[in-house]
């Protein structure tokens, strides 16, 4: 049993730590577990699963293709971590669930407040999503669609130009900010600006409306009003994980394929300025958000090269 626990990866330890917090705190709060269903299991693997699973595909298929094997030992190392990071994505979601259920206190009018203090700020975000104006016009979803297509060409590349060791790390980075992220969105949640000044006739204001609608239910029920296709519904404006997850894949793409990097940073500007000016979020959410990313991008370095010098030992 010793050895089995030795032997576990990064992305196991995450997993199994994420579980046992998720389990301590739906025992104490006496939550349940939500489960999701087809769509929404659907949904949240489009964002987080299907560019990782190619990836590991295509990292497999161009080492064949050079007469390079992949070693099979990589490969079961990589289906591990993939096992594990799908538990993650689950406590995850249900984190994001039980947040307004343990803290039933919103700080949406500080942080509405503190906005107002920094009026220059939000004008100048404002100013800079004027100049994807013609994105939005395409894509009514742009806020959606560019968030996951950023996941989806990141695992893609890094399989397609072999960086294995760019896969995993920014496979566990992702998975600490939905872990540190989902819990940071308990001690002063928020439903989101659009409270406030709704964006009447959006795309997005459709959707928000949908989300508040059924956060308002689930709330009054405690908990008790929900089905599968509430999965991904909770609102959780404090912090932002899109900002949080797009500097997560934009330091990794810089640091392994510079060029990807570049194509990345008008889209970070987009999401950036897209989160105000479609009223998901506050300042404070995009800035908590950068923190969040800055720690993960730390504990994720500190990991890997822990347990690689681990390896080494054990193979001399």
């Amino acid at each position: 049993m010793s050895l089995m626990i030795a032997r576990l990866l990064p992305m196991e330890w995450l997993a199994l730590l994420a579980a046992g917090v998720a389990t301590l705190l739906a025992t104490v709060a006496d939550l349940p577990f939500y489960l999701p269903n087809t769509h929404s299991s659907a949904f949240a693997l489009e964002h987080y699963l299907e560019g990782i699973s190619f990836s590991v595909v295509l990292l497999f298929l161009m080492s064949w293709h050079q007469n390079r094997s992949l070693a099979i030992i990589d490969l079961l190392n990589l289906g591990r971590q993939i096992i594990a990071f799908l538990l993650v994505v689950f406590l995850h979601f249900n984190f994001k669930l039980w947040a307004m259920l343990i803290n039933s206190g919103r700080w949406d009018a500080f942080y509405a407040a503190l906005d107002h203090t920094f009026d220059g700020v939000l004008h100048a975000l404002e100013f800079i999503n004027l100049g994807f104006t013609p994105l939005k016009a395409t894509l009514p979803d742009a806020y959606h669609d560019v968030f996951v297509a950023l996941f989806l060409v990141t695992f893609l590349a890094f399989g397609l130009w072999q960086k294995k060791h760019a896969l995993e790390q920014t496979l566990l980075a992702v998975a600490l900010v939905l872990v540190i992220g989902g819990l940071a969105y308990i001690p002063a949640p928020a439903f989101g600006p659009f409270i406030y000044l709704p964006d009447s006739g959006s795309h997005a204001d459709r959707i928000q409306q949908d989300m508040l609608h059924f956060m308002q239910g689930f709330l009054i029920s405690h908990g008790t009003q929900y089905q599968g296709g509430n999965f991904i519904m909770p609102l959780a404006a404090m912090p932002s994980l899109h900002i949080a997850h797009a500097s997560v894949l934009l330091h990794y793409t810089w640091k392994h394929l510079r060029w990807l990097g570049m194509v990345y940073l008008p889209c970070f500007l987009f999401l950036t300025s897209e989160a105000v000016v479609s009223r998901w979020h506050y300042l404070l959410d995009l800035a908590l958000g950068l923190v969040i990313a800055w720690v993960c991008i730390r504990i994720t370095n500190i990991c890997l090269d822990a347990h690689s010098s681990k390896a080494r030992s054990a193979g001399k």
